[in-house]
């Protein structure tokens, strides 16, 4: 059986890559020869014939341009299984904060509801003192606003004070 042998370029190729080419045209031919001597001396230093092929005829590949195994891209079914656990695991727990804002809610609203009832009982009943103080009603009322002296006085209680105010200081 012969000794594979590969060729300089080859070589050069293994060892710079793409380094190689941009060598090759950026270098007038002279100065490319020189470069291809140099780097046949470099081969020889290490031990390599500058004329090793495989026995097909190919350059032998070096450590560096070995073609890695491909990772298998597929993931595994204990990957998935994995995954499939994990996104469980965290929809359960989104769940059950999800129950626990609704119970939160639920409860929220109980309090607003007894709230509604409790001011609509109020409202009834400053309503109904309103009556038993002053029986002309509310559709009387000429100032419904608060914060001022005739809140909730009708028209003739307006007048009755004034008319008070007057006589008194006139006497």
């Amino acid at each position: 059986m012969s000794k594979p042998t590969i060729g300089i370029t080859a070589w050069l190729n293994n060892f710079f890559g793409g380094s190689h080419k941009a060598i090759s045209e950026a270098l007038p031919t002279e100065q490319y020869n020189a470069f291809v001597s140099e780097a046949e001396k470099l081969m020889q230093a290490q031990g390599a014939d500058p004329e090793q092929k495989k026995e097909d005829g190919s350059p032998e590949p070096t450590n560096s341009d070995a073609t890695p195994e491909p990772k298998n891209t597929e993931p595994t079914s204990t990957d998935l299984q994995a995954r499939i656990t994990a996104l469980e695991t965290k929809l359960g727990e989104a769940n059950t904060a999800l129950e626990g804002e609704k119970k939160a809610h639920s409860a929220t609203s109980a309090q607003l509801t007894e709230a509604k009832s409790a001011l609509t009982a109020s409202e009834d009943k400053n309503k109904q003192l309103r009556q038993a103080v002053n029986p002309v009603g509310d559709e009387d009322l000429v100032n419904k606003e608060t914060g001022n002296s005739n809140t909730g006085l009708t028209k003739a209680d307006i007048e009755a004070r004034e008319e008070y105010k007057r006589n008194r200081t006139q006497a």
